[in-house]
């Protein structure tokens, strides 16, 4: 298996934010290795470009999946982030993700429940 090989690509929609003042059309798009990491750019809920690359725990039966990476456009030039997410598969190659990020700091200032829609090959 090489990890240069494309697993899936996706395309970020919408948040919703535990707080209101916070955009929550989040178009972007992201791509994930053979090896389970991700890299994508989205515009962020300060209506401002992010770009990130994290690693994915995802196992292929499981409905969870987990996320840890660093991401730009917040406070810091790089700034940590962790998610964990519900994925449900709506045909043997198109998935939907529900991402939860926590409330952290100055990151985003609320809690997000992120929508994703991905094409596994």
């Amino acid at each position: 298996m090489s990890c240069a090989a494309l697993a899936a690509i996706g395309l970020h929609l919408a948040s919703m934010h535990s707080r209101p003042g916070f955009e929550n059309i989040n178009p972007g798009i992201y791509a994930i290795n053979r090896c389970g990491w991700m890299a994508g750019a989205y515009r962020n809920s300060f209506d401002q470009p992010s770009l990130y690359v994290a690693r994915l725990i995802d196992p292929p039966r499981a409905v969870w999946f987990v996320s840890a990476g660093l991401i730009t456009g917040y406070d810091r030039p790089l700034t940590p982030v962790i998610a964990v997410g519900a994925k449900a598969r709506l045909t043997p190659n198109l998935t939907l993700r529900l991402t939860f990020v926590p409330e952290v700091g100055n990151l985003n200032n609320a809690a997000v429940a992120h929508l994703s829609l991905e094409r596994r090959f």
